[in-house]
């Protein structure tokens, strides 16, 4: 039977397509369309450390929502976001994000930080994204269970890499060889290869460590005024802080009625994030004039990193406040993931996303350290934020950005 010429030339195209070995049915990568891609991010709205929603929700659409109202997309694309609750858990993370790939169909999966141990959130969704090849892009918190994992990009560095330059911070600005420190940590694998980083640095810059100590997860009160009477006995000026922020708030209250008021301080995000922790511990504890290196500057000077932001948060959801730094972080980690997919250009694709975001190239958001990833090295950032307690208003304050040495 003679096949008529529409017919022929589909039944040439099936052939060619089937040589090539590309299914003629094939659709855009998952998650991506002609004028959209769509994302998925986990976060703590429920369970032990929960962000406040409004927040966490604003954090994760606010920048994709400025890109609209602007009219700029990304090669011709615009960002829509699915956001679900991890409840502070990883077997529940991994049941979200197993949910945001198979039934929402998200190109790639993202982790809002959610509270002192979010890295365990982090690690179990980004393994299983792994697992299905999904790109996994979030803040860098510990480098446990992810460092091989080829789909995974944090867009900071981990707390472990920042530990070496808080102790250049102690001893080149802070007098650590001639004053006595001290270091405190939960008793947990996250929190000791941090705590182990920072002897090392220490000790390389023959600065003596005085006090070590470690408890568990789940310490309180008692552990509390325990700590404060051996840190105030042995004498500790400088006192490192490798805890949550709840226990931290519960060690300066006890150091209130102590009367012991040393140089806290300490790396990462947590403490910092919110001018609360600054609050509370200027009215019941000691915390004024603590130092803590974070990637992320202080809530208090977004308009000198970045005036837009602000702009975005009265446009976008006419708010004349700015939000607060959960909304402020949302912000900068969604710059930095903009650039990431602007690698790929038009032929967006789960494969060339991760191959691209890898190749070495540097992106700059202005508000966190420089973004670039190569094959060997999957978390960025190679340089520091230094923020101030300051109880004259309360605030975090950035006194040095964007340092690299001390």
């Amino acid at each position: 039977m003679k096949l008529s010429r529409p017919v022929r030339f589909i039944a040439v195209a099936l052939a060619a397509s089937v040589l090539a070995g590309i299914s003629p049915l094939a659709s855009a990568a998952p998650g991506v369309t002609r004028r959209r891609i769509k994302i998925g991010v986990h976060t703590s709205l429920t369970g032990a450390v929960p962000l406040p929603a409004d927040s966490a929700q604003q954090g994760a659409t606010l920048f994709w929502e400025w890109l609209k109202d602007r009219n700029r997309p990304i090669n011709g694309r615009h960002v829509d976001v699915v956001i679900k609750n991890d409840n502070y858990n990883p077997s529940q993370a991994v049941a979200v994000c197993k949910e945001m790939v198979e039934q929402d169909g998200v190109f790639l999966l993202s982790g809002l930080i959610s509270g002192s141990n979010g890295g365990n959130q982090s690690m179990s969704c980004a393994r299983y994204a792994a697992s299905v090849g999904v790109p996994y892009v979030t803040i860098g918190s510990y480098k446990l269970g992810v460092r091989t994992l080829r789909n995974y990009f944090a867009v900071t560095q981990p707390m472990e890499e920042q530990a070496p330059r808080l102790a250049d911070h102690l001893v080149s600005d802070l007098g650590a060889r001639r004053e006595v420190n001290g270091i405190l940590r939960f008793d947990t694998p996250m929190y000791a290869r941090t705590h182990d980083r920072f002897l090392t640095a220490m000790t390389k810059r023959n600065a003596e460590v005085a006090y070590d100590r470690a408890v568990a997860h789940g310490a309180g009160l008692t552990e509390a005024n325990l700590v404060v009477q051996e840190m105030k006995v042995a004498g500790v000026e400088n006192a490192t802080m490798l805890v949550s922020p709840i226990f931290f708030l519960q060690v300066l209250q006890a150091a209130k009625r102590q009367g012991y008021a040393p140089l806290w301080n300490g790396v990462g995000l947590t403490m910092t994030i919110s001018d609360e922790i600054v609050r509370i511990g200027c009215r019941n504890g000691t915390i004024g004039g603590a130092r803590f290196l974070s990637f992320l500057p202080a809530f208090a000077e977004r308009d000198r990193f970045d005036p837009v932001y602000d702009r975005a948060m009265r446009k976008i959801h006419s708010n004349e406040g700015g939000g607060d730094a959960v909304v402020w972080l949302g912000w900068a980690t969604s710059k930095a993931l903009k650039d990431m997919l602007e690698l790929p250009g038009r032929r967006l694709t789960r494969s060339r996303f991760i191959r691209l975001a890898q190749s070495g190239k540097t992106m700059r958001t202005g508000i966190l350290p420089a973004v670039r990833f190569t094959r060997k090295d999957h978390f960025a950032g190679n340089s520091t934020h230094v923020l101030r307690a300051s109880c004259t208003d309360q605030r975090w304050h950035a006194i040095r950005s964007f340092v690299k040495d001390f």
